[in-house]
């Protein structure tokens, strides 16, 4: 989406990639219950279970690899 704003606007794609995803994060949290939303700001590390973690590292290492 963002090579159709940067085709329509002159502007750097730095600067319209962090408005579209400063968009995303905008509406993602206008339509989470107030409970969630504070939950995914202030969250505590510590809650995350170990097989989301190795879930989460083992799906970017494979991320790399594909991008390589």
């Amino acid at each position: 989406m963002t090579w159709l704003f940067e085709r329509r606007t002159k502007l750097p794609t730095e600067a319209l990639t962090a408005v579209v995803f400063a968009t995303g994060v905008a509406v993602a949290f206008f339509f989470l219950p107030i409970e969630q939303a504070e939950a995914a700001l202030v969250s505590d590390i510590l809650s995350i279970q170990l097989i989301d973690a190795v879930f989460s590292i083992a799906l970017c290492i494979f991320i790399v690899f594909i991008l390589e």
